[in-house]
């Protein structure tokens, strides 16, 4: 998990405007940031989740709509008002159509 948020916090880094002076070292700079106690969400408001209807033999596409803090974990809302943790994905929630297609075709109990 720490590999994945480094590497979300590099994405994040590497947005800055070239000609911007803080955006050289990217790397140093995430490390930094998690050595220091940044917590990074694995997505953000706006990016499309997808879950798994194995009943109806579908998945479903839905887009975050807000993040919460709540204790010590993270707490997503979809736009159906759907609510799921960070532990959730990749067992009920995916971040790819493909792998959301991937668990309902292994049967995957997302309830």
């Amino acid at each position: 998990m720490q590999n994945e948020m480094r590497d979300r916090l590099i994405e994040l880094l590497q947005s800055v405007p070239a000609n911007y002076e803080g955006n050289r070292g990217v790397g140093s700079i995430a490390d930094f940031l998690l050595e220091n106690g940044v917590i990074v969400p694995p997505c953000k408001v706006g990016d499309t989740i997808y879950r798994t209807a194995i009943e109806y033999g579908e998945v479903w596409e839905w887009d975050i709509v807000e993040i919460q803090i709540n204790l010590d974990e993270f707490v997503f809302i979809d736009d159906s008002e759907n609510i799921f943790l960070e532990t959730d994905i990749g067992k009920t929630v995916f971040p790819t159509k493909e792998e959301a297609e991937k668990a309902l075709k292994e049967g995957a109990d997302n309830d």
